[in-house]
């Protein structure tokens, strides 16, 4: 890094915390979808297979009106939900997006959508 006056230095390195922490996960049509936890933005992937879980995604035309309508509205939610973690500490922000990636979180967004 230093030869190509990067920003980061042996002491950012050595300073550097990891968290340790459950990742996120889901089951989407069968398949089990497992992402990183916070800080990272992965809660909201999750939140949106959860909201698309109600919705016959493969009954839609790939880039038909009805497709980009129904994922622009998807991730309109998780774009709501997420901002609100911007703010967050870790701690809150986690505990918030469990709330999120939640099937009952889902089922409110897919009501709201349809």
């Amino acid at each position: 890094m230093a030869e190509h006056q990067g920003l980061f230095n042996a002491n950012d390195l050595r300073d550097y915390e990891v968290l340790d922490q459950e990742p996120f996960s889901t089951t989407y049509r069968g398949y089990e979808v497992t992402s990183t936890s916070m800080p990272s933005g992965a809660a909201a992937f999750v939140e949106m297979m959860n909201i698309l879980q109600h919705f016959d995604v493969a009954s839609l035309e790939h880039n038909s009106v009805e497709y980009i309508d129904l994922f622009s509205r998807v991730q309109r939610a998780i774009f709501s939900d997420y901002a609100q973690l911007k703010s967050c500490t870790i701690e809150e922000g986690l505990k918030r997006a469990k709330f999120n990636i939640s099937a009952e979180r889902a089922r409110y967004w897919a009501e709201r959508i349809k």
